[in-house]
């Protein structure tokens, strides 16, 4: 890990990012007495056009030079015509690039008249974003970087010399005891004096989790996470004092197939707001979906068009967290400032399709829960009944008292454990929680009223095949 690093990099890409005039594009007219420029651009990181990118071209050798601009369509393409025949500096920009600081150089081209010179652009290679963005290091596929600066969430003044931390959990296998093993790593650099810092050689495709640290106080923390097939992605934090710092990381969630870490810190509080809309599949808004600040207590559930509204937030960088049955969970970092209000558009992917349930008769719909309570000796099962009985306030009280089972927290936030193991050090082993055959979910998303069925295995012992069960599980069935 290094820190001091300058914001902005320059990258000497001429040779990858320009190729010669094709043959293809040789032969396009242009209005008499001018040319153009066309060609088109690259997005060599994921084999496909690179739409939306701006491309400017800067007449060279004349007293006062003109910016023309372009877009790149849909398939890159791109035509700046009615040009002074002569020599141009062409470039294009993208807020990707921008966001990681990177520059690109100029590509010359020359324009004659009644003709069009074409060019072809495209996005360095991730090694090249790897070597640019931590010079002196060899970062091989599986590693990336994090650059980014600090400010203060209230003065907006950089923050040099501010702590940023950052943490995730390696999962590996001990065949000693044949056990999958999650041990969390941790590691730190600190801010230059402009409050510019970078993370070299984090793993890539992974959940990181970053937290601010500065005078024994640290700030909410934020997950993200390295593209593998850029190397690189671009963090800027602002800090705002959450709590004292008690540990030299913040804690993911252990669990291995999580797809975002869990940061539980005390609940904090302050005069943001945030409001924004939830979609779906076709860009329509989802009505009931839950959305939280997760360093907060304050949660809302959209409108029927989707909106939402979340007042009393602390300020600085935040995780804003949206769910929904059927849907992933969405995630994304919000910058929150007392006395504004921020706008958050939010989207979730359809994850199971609830209409195919609706079909079925309530019967079939819960076979499989009656064949497992009929032929499994070790879990625990409660029907809709037994549910009512118990007279639950929210779901987890349902395992407060079940054997092999400890419920950390309440509401939103409470996460069900292990009883019986730990993954590493204090941190516990969480149980997967799996509703409607979505895994890894939070088990107050929903309510007990809305339960029709559920399972309880404290071990791999006679739990489901088809679901983790490492540490637990825990299977609810709904009513809907």
């Amino acid at each position: 890990m290094r820190s001091r690093v300058p914001l902005f990099l320059a990258v000497a890409l001429a040779a990858s990012l320009a190729v010669p005039s094709s043959a293809s594009g040789q032969a396009q007219p242009a209005p008499q007495g001018s040319g153009a420029i066309t060609g088109r651009i690259t997005d060599s990181l994921h084999a496909r056009p690179l739409a939306g990118a701006s491309v400017q071209a800067v007449r060279q050798g004349v007293e006062s030079p003109t910016l023309r601009l372009a877009l790149s369509d849909q398939s890159g393409r791109f035509l700046i015509d009615s040009l002074a025949p002569g020599r141009y500096a062409v470039s294009f920009s993208l807020p990707l690039l921008d966001s990681l600081g990177l520059v690109i150089p100029d590509h010359l081209v020359d324009v004659v008249a009644g003709r069009a010179s074409d060019v072809q652009l495209g996005l360095p290679s991730a090694s090249t974003f790897r070597a640019a963005a931590c010079p002196g290091l060899e970062l091989v596929p599986g590693q990336g970087a994090v650059i980014g600066s600090v400010v203060d969430a209230t003065t907006e003044q950089p923050m040099p010399r501010a702590t940023v931390v950052v943490a995730w959990v390696e999962n590996s296998f001990d065949r000693a005891t044949m056990r999958a093993v999650q041990q969390q790593r941790t590691g730190s650099v600190t801010a230059d004096s402009t409050g510019s810092y970078r993370l070299c050689g984090v793993p890539s495709d992974m959940t990181l989790v970053l937290q601010v640290q500065r005078a024994g106080m640290a700030s909410s923390a934020v997950d993200l996470m390295v593209p593998d097939s850029v190397g690189l992605v671009r963090r800027d934090l602002s800090f705002a004092a959450t709590v004292p710092v008690t540990a030299t990381a913040p804690a993911p969630r252990a669990a291995a197939d999580t797809v975002a870490a869990t940061v539980r810190l005390p609940a904090t509080t302050g005069n943001a707001v945030l409001s924004g809309v939830v979609t779906g599949p076709d860009d329509r808004p989802i009505p009931d979906a839950l959305v939280r600040i997760m360093s907060a207590r304050v949660q809302a559930r959209t409108d029927s068009l989707g909106r939402f509204t979340l007042g009393g937030l602390p300020p600085g960088t935040q995780m804003v967290e949206a769910r929904h049955l059927g849907y992933g969970m969405a995630r994304a970092a919000v910058e929150l400032r007392d006395g504004r209000t921020a706008e958050q558009p939010l989207h979730l992917t359809r994850v199971v399709t609830l209409d195919s349930i609706r079909v079925l008769a309530r019967r079939t719909l819960y076979a499989e829960f009656e064949r497992h309570r009929s032929s499994s000796p070790f879990g625990k099962f409660m029907d809709e009944d037994a549910i009512a009985r118990r007279n639950p306030f929210e779901t987890s009280d349902l395992l407060r008292m079940a054997p092999g089972f400890r419920v950390m927290g309440s509401g939103f936030d409470a996460q069900v454990v292990s009883a019986r193991t730990t993954n590493f050090g204090n941190t516990s082993c969480p149980v997967n929680v799996v509703i409607n055959g979505i895994p890894n979910q939070d088990i107050n998303t929903v309510h007990p009223s809305e339960i029709a069925a559920i399972e309880m295995y404290r071990s791999p012992a006679g739990a489901p095949l088809e679901y983790q069960s490492g540490c637990g599980l825990v299977v609810i069935w709904t009513k809907r």
